[in-house]
């Protein structure tokens, strides 16, 4: 089993540092140059190494230029003082003691893991970038996309839920663009297709296409501009949607995957393979 990276980590901020910190195409200087910022803490973590006085200047320059990384300090016990240099405080409680060794035992396992990482293929480094940094199908305020995609996508057959969905969706695409004539109702068949996807039926509102007394789901004017800005805005987003569905379906499953086997930033390990 292969642990995803950067991601099994309880108290420090790890997914946080790389994310602000390491950008795509440029994994492995961005990682270098993090290694080197993150180094003489790796020291100050060591029990039995004497602590020094205070942190040098360009250590904590050196942080600053990291996003995330200066926070780590208080975390292990160091505190800037009225002057501004960053002095170790001893700890008030056993139970404060205790934490801070998590947290400088999981600051070496970081450490340890960025130079892995650093040193694996090109192609491994970007996958385990991606997966960090890719949250798909959460960009939408109108549609519920991550509710649909968890509703009908299962991990173990991701590729072929994705294109089922697709083939039910389709037809909706061409309802939401502007200038297309709208059916008097829409096709029974259709509506079965989306029935037999929790969710997607009720996308069909956001669009102003509504239930009749006789069961047809027929197109209804807007009221105002507003509720006719509304439904604009929800078949761009949809047809977003739709897109995203297509490009996921063809690309790289390991940020569905992982996306699929982990709600709420509920990080934990996953079987991958990079």
């Amino acid at each position: 089993m292969t642990v995803l990276p950067f991601l099994t980590y309880k108290v420090l901020p790890s997914q946080t540092i790389v994310q602000e910190n390491i950008r795509f195409g440029h994994v492995k200087e961005d990682i270098d140059a993090l290694i080197h910022a993150l180094t003489p803490i790796l020291f100050i973590t060591k029990s039995g190494v004497p602590k020094p006085p205070f942190l040098d200047p360009g250590v904590i320059q050196h942080l600053t230029d990291k996003p995330g990384t200066l926070n780590l300090l208080q975390l292990l016990g160091w505190h800037p003082n009225h002057r501004g240099d960053y002095i170790f405080v001893d700890a008030n409680s056993p139970e404060e003691t205790h934490q801070r060794e998590q947290v400088a035992n999981e600051f070496r396992q970081f450490y340890d893991e960025l130079k892995k990482t650093k040193d694996r293929d090109i192609g491994s480094v970007e996958n385990s970038h991606t997966v960090i940094t890719t949250v798909p199908f959460s960009s939408y305020h109108i549609v519920p996309a991550e509710k649909i995609i968890r509703d009908n996508v299962r991990a173990e057959t991701i590729k072929e839920d994705l294109d089922s969905m697709i083939h039910a969706l389709t037809p909706i695409v061409y309802l939401t663009k502007s200038g297309v004539p709208k059916p008097p109702f829409l096709d029974p068949t259709i509506i079965q297709q989306l029935t037999d996807k929790p969710g997607t039926l009720n996308i069909l509102p956001l669009f102003g296409c509504t239930l009749n007394n006789r069961g047809d789901y027929i197109f209804v004017d807007a009221n105002t501009s507003e509720e006719s800005a509304l439904r604009e805005t929800a078949g761009h987003e949809f047809r977003q949607f739709y897109d995203e569905i297509k490009k996921v379906k063809n690309g790289n499953s390991i940020v569905m995957e992982y996306f699929l086997n982990h709600r709420n930033n509920n990080f934990s390990q996953v079987q991958q393979s990079f």
